[in-house]
């Protein structure tokens, strides 16, 4: 798992802060508003619970999940102000929610961390046994095609800088080395990061996602201002229905 979600946690918002988590949530709750009544939102592999506290700010219930402690801890903080926000530190392919949401999410490519089929089938079928009958799925992940365009090179901003080599170990895993310097008000803090993703095709996810008892609603790639994503939107129906 990548530094940035242990070790140097603190810094995860500043490095992804151009994202507009505004605008991705609008067409989430668009999903969500047009298959259930009153969401419930479950973020697996929440993080930092960015994509969380711009739901309670509007007044849905949350729930993150998320393995990291560090991230965990920083999701708290972020959330302690809203009463109906709960994170819970566990992997998702185990954690056991109680009550059970109806829209869960895996956003920001976190999914990509899964490199196996079996993997994927764990993972998918404990966020079927979580959801509501009729619940919603929304997954969000870099497109495949995309990944040496977008990711590859030097980003940089005010506080940060940031260089991504990326090394295609098959047509759908990769290889990241990241060079990080954090200006911070002290001193510059250094590292260096080394993680394997992989990315999908939409039709290698939507099998899966049927064995594991969900039917696909939507598939596209966009989500929000963010361009060049595969969204995949899937209904948890009941075993009968597989």
């Amino acid at each position: 798992m990548s530094l940035i979600y242990h070790s140097y946690s603190e810094y995860y918002d500043l490095v992804f802060s151009d994202r507009s988590f505004e605008s991705e949530i609008d067409e989430i709750l668009m999903f969500s508003k047009k298959a259930v009544n009153e969401p419930v939102f479950c973020d697996m592999r929440c993080g930092t619970a960015l994509h969380l506290a711009e739901l309670s700010e509007r007044g849905h219930p949350v729930v993150g999940v998320d393995y990291s402690e560090a991230m965990v801890n920083l999701a708290r903080d972020r959330l302690s102000d809203y009463e109906s926000a709960t994170v819970i530190q566990s992997s998702d392919k185990n954690v056991d929610i109680s009550p059970r949401p109806n829209v869960i999410t895996n956003l920001f490519s976190s999914i990509c961390h899964t490199l196996s089929d079996t993997g994927l089938q764990a993972v998918f079928h404990n966020y079927w046994q979580n959801l509501q009958l009729g619940g919603l799925l929304i997954l969000d992940m870099t497109k495949l095609s995309a990944v040496p365009e977008i990711l590859e090179g030097v980003d940089s901003g005010e506080k940060y800088w940031l260089r991504t080599n990326v090394n295609p170990v098959s047509e759908t895993i990769y290889e990241f080395s990241r060079e990080y310097k954090i200006n911070t008000d002290d001193e510059p803090v250094t590292f260096r990061d080394e993680f394997t993703l992989r990315y999908f095709q939409p039709e290698e996810l939507a099998s899966i996602l049927r064995e594991t008892g969900f039917e696909i609603l939507k598939i596209q790639h966009t989500l929000g201002d963010l361009e060049n994503r595969l969204v995949i939107v899937a209904r948890a129906v009941s075993e009968t229905d597989i």
